[in-house]
């Protein structure tokens, strides 16, 4: 999945390394990035898994990615 989200150009927004621009038109970019990345990792797991990312409390890529991360750490 990295290799994936990394190859998008967007496994930056999942480590959360990207911060929110304030210009409009850059905004509007880094967002399309996170919602990329949510796409990449919803689409690249098993049914299973999306228990750990289909919560009320995940909105953005890095929260998915930090849920996943704890769920499979051990």
């Amino acid at each position: 999945m990295i290799t994936i989200l990394q190859f998008h150009h967007a496994f930056r927004h999942i480590e959360g390394t990207v911060p929110k621009p304030t210009e409009p038109t850059a905004k509007i970019r880094w967002e399309q990035h996170g919602l990329l990345a949510q796409i990449l990792i919803k689409n690249n797991m098993s049914d299973k898994q999306m228990v750990h990312v289909n919560q009320a409390n995940i909105s953005t890529a890095a929260q998915m990615w930090n849920s996943l991360k704890a769920v499979h750490k051990v």
